[in-house]
Parts: C-alpha cells; structure tokens; sequence
C-alpha cells in the first residue's frame, strides 16, 4: 500500500498562494487537474504522492495536519522562514529534527526527518 495523494482545504482565494508554498518550500511540481468541480484549485507532484489543494468555505480543525518526510529539516525550516511561514520546534521524535509550519490556506504541516 502507498499513499496516492492528501487534499486540503484552503478558504476562498488561497489556493494559489498555498501551492506557491509548497512549490517553493517542498519542491513540488505542478500536476495538470483532472475532474470537473470547476471550483479554484490546484494539483502537485510530491514524487511519491500528489498534493490536491481544494478551495472550500469551511476548513477542518486546527490540529489536522500532514506530516512530511524530508531529508533536511533545517533546511526546509530555513525555507519557510524566508517564505514568510511560521515556524515552530519540536523534540525530534523520527530520526533529527522535527518542527511545524502552515501553508498560506492554514493548514498545518508537521516536519519531520526522513530515516528511511
């Protein structure tokens, strides 16, 4: 089993910049966006998943998050704090490093270190 793609929900008008986040962040790529909703949004290639960011007026609860595996965590730190993103510390409980952030559209994302 593998996880295929993970959608968050931005309120109205955040969809673009919260794939610029990510884009510039995490180095995701653009994917073209299959469907027919209509509504704003936008679909990203994360290597082994996609990203869906879907525009909605309603947004889930504050501590939902995704967790991220990355092979530098200070240096996706780095990368949001010159993004303008928040970020906070946490103890390091996979491998070194851990924190979270959240993308323009709210969502929070917890970073940790990729051992595997």
């Amino acid at each position: 089993m593998r996880l295929h793609h993970v959608n968050l929900v931005v309120p109205p008008g955040l969809a673009e910049p919260t794939a610029v986040f990510w884009r510039s962040v995490f180095g995701m790529v653009d994917l073209p966006r299959q469907g027919r909703s209509g509504r704003p949004g936008a679909w990203l290639d994360g290597g082994s998943f996609e990203l869906h960011i879907s525009e909605r007026d309603h947004v889930g609860h504050s501590d939902a998050h995704v967790a991220v595996a990355v092979p530098d965590v200070a240096a996706v730190k780095t990368a949001c704090v010159v993004s303008g993103a928040e970020w906070e510390d946490a103890d390091a409980l996979f491998g070194v490093g851990r924190g979270f952030t959240r993308d323009p559209g709210g969502n929070r994302i917890e970073v940790v270190h990729d051992v595997g």
